[in-house]
């Protein structure tokens, strides 16, 4: 078994403690142990494994520290610990290994600030630490090597203002950074529409009372001189127009429609489908109030009070009142 490379106990309803025993393993270059009953903590005799390039251990009852022995681990790609019990500060040495792709921490108990180095000295390109209890800011070299796809901070007690190299992370498409304490949010929001490929899910769980400055941080977007931002800013109202319903009245009141209509007509083809879908979006809403209006008049007309109470109502709900 010593020349054994690839292990796969996954979904194998084993339980127990992980066997230091497997660093007899020299040439193993993949073990995945997730979704068991695995309970303890990680044996340090893991690290001896100097050819791991995966290690996904999630899914179990693992608790205990992550061990600083991992350093040795200069070939690890991978390293997934979501969903356990672990517990303690993200130790620098994981920051310090130079192979490092994928960092899956989601769902245990870290606390403390990330790795000041982390995205420094590796070719992290997905990070994902949400629903801990990380506090400290955006590491200022989270993107530093320029493959940063997808960064998930959800749900932790992060703070301070974010980093200025998440706005030049051209490689960033997926951000979540909802339910912390980030400062100025203003400043972040416009921060955010200068990211071409910034994905629009931040605009799906934003706050209600984040949502004004939001919507003007989008309209000043819509007559900047720069596609990119323009082309953001319209896709991310194409999105609070179909999700915000009950906000219609807010984004209209925001002089969103002068802006849009002159985008409807824009030479660049994507800036126009996000403004031709976000004024349709308006449009049906419009066209739904007059509905209800006017049901509203006739009813008045027939002497009908109950029914007029009605779509009064409804008209109200309808504009956000």
């Amino acid at each position: 078994m010593t020349k054994l490379q690839y292990l796969d106990i996954a979904y194998a309803n084993i339980s127990g403690a992980i066997p230091k025993s497997l660093e007899d393993l020299n040439n193993l270059e993949s073990l995945f142990l997730f979704r068991n009953q695995l309970s303890g903590s990680i044996p340090t005799e893991l690290s001896n494994i100097r050819a791991l390039q995966i290690l996904d251990l999630s899914n179990n009852l693992i608790s205990g520290s992550t061990s600083e022995t991992f350093s040795e681990l200069k070939n690890l790609k991978l390293f997934s610990l979501f969903y356990n019990e672990m517990a303690g500060e993200v130790p620098n040495e994981i920051a310090e290994l130079p192979s490092l792709e994928m960092l899956l921490l989601w769902n245990n108990y870290f606390f403390g600030n990330l790795p000041r180095s982390l995205g420094r000295n590796s070719m992290l390109g997905w990070v994902h630490v949400s629903i801990n209890n990380l506090s400290g800011g955006v590491q200022p070299d989270i993107c530093g090597n320029g493959q940063l796809f997808k960064l998930m901070m959800f749900s932790n007690n992060f703070t301070g203002g974010l980093s200025t190299s998440l706005s030049n992370c051209s490689s960033l498409v997926r951000l979540r950074l909802e339910d912390n304490m980030f400062s100025g949010c203003a400043r972040t929001g416009a921060m955010l529409l200068q990211m071409e490929n910034i994905s629009t899910e931040i605009i799906e769980s934003i706050s209600s009372e984040n949502l004004q400055p939001t919507i003007k941080i989008c309209v000043d977007g819509l007559q900047s001189l720069l596609l990119p931002v323009k082309q953001s800013a319209t896709a991310k109202l194409r999105l609070l127009a179909k999700n915000w319903v009950d906000n219609h009245a807010l984004i209209g009141e925001s002089g969103t429609f002068p802006a849009l209509i002159l985008l409807l007509r824009c030479s660049d083809p994507w800036t126009q489908e996000h403004a031709v879908t976000a004024h349709t979006q308006f449009a049906k809403f419009q066209f739904r109030f007059e509905q209800g209006r006017k049901k509203m008049m006739d009813a008045r007309g027939r002497g009908v009070k109950g029914v007029a109470i009605e779509h009064t109502q409804f008209a109200k709900f309808q504009l956000g009142f």
